[in-house]
């Protein structure tokens, strides 16, 4: 961390075991990817981008498996506790899922793609996407799962772009 220019404009750091003042907002800066030869990342494969996928699904599976059952023993005690259970775990597990995209947004990763380590970025300047890019990317996937070529497409595809990719113009890339 630097200090705040003196008037002369130069910039020193703090000292070993100083701590910069209080009171200055410091800006979030996620982490950016790290790329390999020369700074260009190659295209995730198919099968990283699926397995992904299926890792994200699961936890939010899991969060769901864990609210189903704890809802059923309360319900065993009351019926409407139960009930209001099965709200909060659907409330849960879409909010999960909600924050997994911004999280891709801010970072180019889910849990999935962090675990196969892929990332999400515009096609333009290979940036991250942003959290309303990354949420209306989850939307527009609607229309990979109903036509289920979209999931498909990045297989024979040259940038291995999902529809949903093309539309808004991001590609997902392995470092």
């Amino acid at each position: 961390m630097t200090t705040p220019p003196d008037a002369a404009g130069r910039q020193y750091a703090p000292a070993y075991g100083q701590q910069q003042a209080y009171g200055q907002p410091q800006a979030y800066e996620p982490p950016a990817p790290v790329f390999g030869q020369g700074g260009v990342p190659s295209l995730a494969s198919w099968g990283r981008r699926a397995a992904a996928s299926c890792i994200d699904v699961l936890c939010v599976l899991g969060i769901g498996l864990v609210g189903v059952l704890l809802s059923a023993l309360l319900r065993e005690v009351s019926e409407p506790v139960g009930a209001v259970g099965f709200v909060l775990t659907y409330v849960a597990a879409v909010a999960f899922y909600v924050l997994q995209m911004v999280r891709q947004g801010r970072t180019g990763q889910t849990i999935g793609k962090r675990a196969m380590g892929i990332y999400l970025l515009r096609e333009q300047d290979r940036q991250v996407v942003g959290a309303g890019l990354s949420v209306a990317r989850y939307f527009v996937h609607l229309l990979d799962t109903y036509s289920l070529v979209g999931y498909l497409w990045p297989l024979w595809d040259k940038k291995r772009q999902t529809f949903a990719d093309k539309l808004l113009h991001t590609v997902v890339v392995k470092p």
